[in-house]
């Protein structure tokens, strides 16, 4: 999606302003990956929304998803959620020794990540 400057004010007002841009008939994956896109850039990473919910969003507003994506999208997207949230649970700052273990882990999946986006051409 080309980079623009949106209007919306919350979330929910941005999933339908993209969506109304993106001018399509059906929802599916591409679609919601667009306008997580754009929630992310507006609101920051916190404001990253589940497949699910976006869809829920456009199907109220009119649009037809094309549920098989919407679907595989979703799962895809939490799979991907998961594996994040299963490495924070190995954190741990209880002591000394454990924080610097879980700095150390944490500077190793910074490096991870930062090699991800310079492999796949992402800017930070």
């Amino acid at each position: 999606m080309m980079a623009r400057s949106w209007s919306a004010r919350n979330k929910r007002d941005l999933i339908i302003e993209v969506w109304e841009y993106l001018d399509c008939e059906s929802v599916g994956a591409s679609e919601l990956e667009q306008i997580q896109q754009a929630l992310t850039e507006k609101f920051g990473a916190g404001a990253l929304t589940s497949p699910a919910s976006i869809s829920r969003i456009v199907a109220d507003e009119g649009a037809v998803l094309r549920h098989r994506e919407v679907f595989q999208c979703d799962v895809k997207w939490r799979e991907q959620n998961l594996k994040r949230w299963e490495f924070r649970r190995g954190l741990d700052f209880s002591d000394f020794s454990s924080a610097f273990d879980s700095v150390v882990k944490l500077e190793e999946k910074r490096m991870q990540l930062q090699a991800d986006h310079e492999a796949t051409g992402l800017k930070e």
